[in-house]
C-alpha cells in the first residue's frame, strides 16, 4: 500500500465520527462505541535483529525496517478487506475496529476475528522469524483525537474492548 493510499486508510473512518474540535482545544473530540478492537503486535523481532546484524551489519536494520513495513502493509489490507479501520500503527503494532452500526456485536466480532486470523497467518517474507500476534476484543471502547498543534491530531482509543484484544484473560467487555 501507498503512503497516499495509507493516509485514508489509517482512523479515517473513526475520525469522521468525532465531533469538531473545540475553539479553545481543551477538550478533544471524543465518542464512545461499541464493536470490535483487533491489536497485533510482531513477535521474534530480538532473533531476527541478531541474525540480520550478523549476516548484514549496519544494513541489518534497514532489512527489518523494511520487513516490518512490507509485513504491516499487508495486515493493513486484512483488517481493510474485512472492514475495518486502522487506528494505529505504532512501531510494529497495529490497532484497529469495527463499530457496530446495526450489525451487532457478533458481526464485529467475527470480522475483526477474519482478519486476525489473517494476520497471524502472515511472516515477513524471506523469514518465518517474524510473525504478528493478535487479540480481539468485543464491546464497548472509546476514541478521541488528541493532539491539535499546527492542526495535527492523532487517534487514541481506550476502554474494556481493547483490554480485552490485549489481554486474552480479560474479562468481556460488555
Amino acid at each position: 500500500m501507498s503512503d497516499a493510499g495509507l493516509a485514508g486508510v489509517i482512523a479515517g473512518g473513526l475520525t469522521a465520527r468525532l465531533p469538531a474540535p473545540d475553539a479553545s482545544g481543551l477538550h478533544p473530540p471524543h465518542r464512545r462505541f461499541r464493536g470490535a478492537v483487533m491489536v497485533a503486535d510482531a513477535s521474534g523481532f530480538t532473533a531476527l535483529t541478531a541474525a540480520l546484524e550478523r549476516e548484514h551489519g549496519a544494513r541489518g536494520a534497514d532489512r527489518l525496517a523494511s520487513a516490518i513495513n512490507r509485513l504491516l502493509a499487508r495486515a493493513i489490507d486484512a483488517v481493510v478487506d474485512q472492514g475495518g479501520t486502522v487506528v494505529e500503527i505504532v512501531g510494529d503494532a497495529i490497532q484497529a475496529v469495527w463499530i457496530d452500526d446495526g450489525q451487532g456485536l457478533a458481526a464485529c466480532r467475527s470480522r475483526a476475528q477474519a482478519a486476525a486470523d489473517a494476520v497471524t497467518a502472515l511472516s515477513a517474507e524471506g523469514t518465518a522469524a517474524i510473525r504478528l500476534r493478535a487479540g480481539v476484543g468485543v464491546g464497548r471502547f472509546e476514541a478521541a483525537a488528541v493532539g491539535g498543534f499546527q492542526d495535527r491530531w492523532d487517534t487514541v482509543i481506550w476502554g474494556p474492548a481493547l483490554t480485552a484484544a490485549l489481554d486474552p484473560n480479560a474479562a468481556p467487555a460488555d
